[in-house]
């Protein structure tokens, strides 16, 4: 009996446990840093101060980052990696832009395309949240923005990416010996009060 009970303690510690870590509810990931490249107008701490203009807001204002040509890249690095399983960006309405991730800064993979045609503004800038940007959650320390065609004019006021930290293998490890060693001193336990 003490055996079996002594299991199911086990098991639902263990079951408790990950539940915690995969139940997290999905929240702004925090932006360690972002950096620009290329040629582009105001300081790119913009697209990540939390400021949303209104909808239709001209592509040159001061609350966005703005650019000819398509060689800017704006990257964003989170402080760890998380599970990206939403996002809201703010992009001038008639271009395409593209986002891709990276767990380390150098091999990228495409997480989502907004097309010139997609969002619901005739004018200006447009914001895409979860209803418009529909991509399977990945794990990325990094985001990467950049325009891939339209008028040639392009902007950036804001980029935000939603998701939940994924734990580290030793967080993972260090769980399962806690487990196990509870498991150990339980079963010592209980044979040396049976003697």
């Amino acid at each position: 009996m003490q055996k079996s009970l002594s299991a199911r303690a086990v098991l639902l510690t263990a079951m408790l446990a990950t539940s915690t870590l995969s139940t997290a509810h999905a929240a702004q990931i925090p932006v360690l840093s972002v950096t620009g490249t290329g040629t582009y107008n105001n300081n790119v701490s913009l697209l990540t101060n939390g400021a949303i203009p209104a909808e239709g807001t001209g592509w040159t204002n001061n609350t966005n980052v703005y650019w000819n040509g398509l060689t800017p890249t704006f990257t964003f690095q989170f402080n760890s990696v998380y599970s990206v399983d939403d996002m809201l960006i703010q992009v001038d309405n008639n271009d395409s832009y593209r986002i891709d991730y990276s767990l380390n800064g150098s091999d990228w993979s495409s997480l989502y395309t907004i097309a010139a045609s997609s969002g619901n503004i005739g004018w200006g800038m447009d914001t895409f949240n979860q209803t418009e940007i529909n991509f399977t959650p990945v794990n990325a320390k990094y985001l990467r923005v950049y325009a891939t065609g339209g008028d040639n004019s392009y902007a950036i006021s804001e980029v935000q990416a939603f998701g939940t930290p994924v734990p580290e293998p030793t967080t993972l490890t260090l769980l399962g010996t806690g487990v196990l060693f509870g498991q150990v001193f339980r079963k010592r336990r209980g044979s040396a009060t049976c003697d």
